[in-house]
This record gives structure tokens, sequence and C-alpha cells, in this order.
């Protein structure tokens, strides 16, 4: 299952140079830097341990998935000039697909996880679920390093998602038990500068 969430953050302001100024003053906080917007993600994973001959496998395999986005919102459109509106709309195109390019790879996370749990055995139940436990902490620990790649090809979200692409197209029954965990990725969190084209060189989040 999977729940996305978008959450938003208001600024102010009628020129290019006071909306940066607050998104640099009220963006998302990330390894202590401001950016103009993220996306969290965090899996809950369970099973249930059967004990198959000698041995113990996985059935029912369930994975969910939370992903919360956050992103700027303009209080000002409705009386802001025209060409800033313009500015602001290419602006939050570019911000909502590079996020959107962090959510694809959380649900596909997600998706490896469940597949993954499917197909999960061992000699006994304890170790099914150390060996589930592993499992997840190596997939998130792939998907980390996945989401640190796109950020690179995207030059975080300054670049579109289109060109990044094309640059790397590298990114018996028996006892029932239960097992499950949550994981919540360290450094999963991604955070998109963005970028005004009429402003300065947006934030870094590293």
């Amino acid at each position: 299952m999977v729940q996305v969430e978008e959450r938003y953050y208001d600024i102010g302001g009628l020129s290019a140079g006071r909306l940066n100024g607050e998104l640099l003053r009220k963006g998302p906080i990330r390894e202590g830097r401001t950016v103009h917007a993220v996306t969290d993600w965090s899996l809950r994973w369970s099973y249930v341990a059967r004990r198959a001959g000698p041995g113990c496998v996985s059935a029912s395999p369930s994975v969910e998935l939370d992903v919360v986005t956050t992103l700027p919102r303009w209080t000002d459109l409705d009386t802001a000039p025209g060409h800033l509106v313009r500015d602001w709309r290419l602006y939050l195109r570019r911000l909502r697909a590079h996020e959107g390019g962090h959510r694809e790879l959380a649900v596909a996370a997600s998706s490896e996880l469940l597949e993954r749990l499917g197909r999960l055995s061992a000699r006994d139940c304890d170790t099914l679920l150390e060996d589930a436990r592993r499992l997840a902490g190596r997939v998130v620990a792939r998907y980390d390093d996945r989401h640190a790649a796109f950020d690179r090809a995207t030059a975080f979200g300054v670049r579109p998602v289109a060109e990044a692409d094309e640059a790397d197209e590298v990114a018996g029954a028996g006892e029932v038990a239960t097992g499950g965990g949550d994981v919540s990725p360290g450094g999963a969190p991604s955070a998109s500068p963005g970028l005004l084209p009429r402003a300065g060189p947006p934030g870094r989040r590293r």
C-alpha cells in the first residue's frame, strides 16, 4: 500500500528576489541547509512465518509506503505581475518533476522489498526474521544511493528530469508466527532547491 501526501509552507512577495529570500528563510532544513522542497519516505513491512518441513518460509508479505512531499505555496500569486507568475509556474513544474522522481524511487523500493520478502526462507523462523531485517536494510541502502545519484544527475532539480534520464541511464503447514519492522531511511529524505529563472542560484542540499 502506498500513501502519498503533499504538505506546504507559505511564502509571499512580488519579486523574484523576495521570493528567493522567503524560500531560503522558510524552506525545509536538510543536513543543516535550507532547501526549497523535500520528499520523505518510510517503509513498514510484515509477513507471516510458516514452518515448512525442517525450515521456515515467509507468507502473506506486506509493505506499506508513506511518502510526504513538502512544497512552497505562493500566497501572492493572484496579484503578482504576469512575468513573475510565468517564472513561478516553470519553477514549480521543475520542482514537482524532481520530487516526483524521488517518489517513483520510493515506490520502486517498496515493490522490490515486497517481492523479495515473498521469496524468503530460512532454517528456522528466528533466522527468517533476521534475514528479513537485513534484506530491508539492504534495499533501503541501495535506494538511498539511487536517490543521491538522481540528485546529482538532475543537479538537485536545476536540470530537467528528462535531460537527466538521457545523461544517466545508469540511474507443509505448522506453527504460525509473524515478523515485521519499520524502515525510515536515514539518507532517504531527498531535497530539491528548484530554480526561479530570473533569480540567483539556488541553495544546495549538500
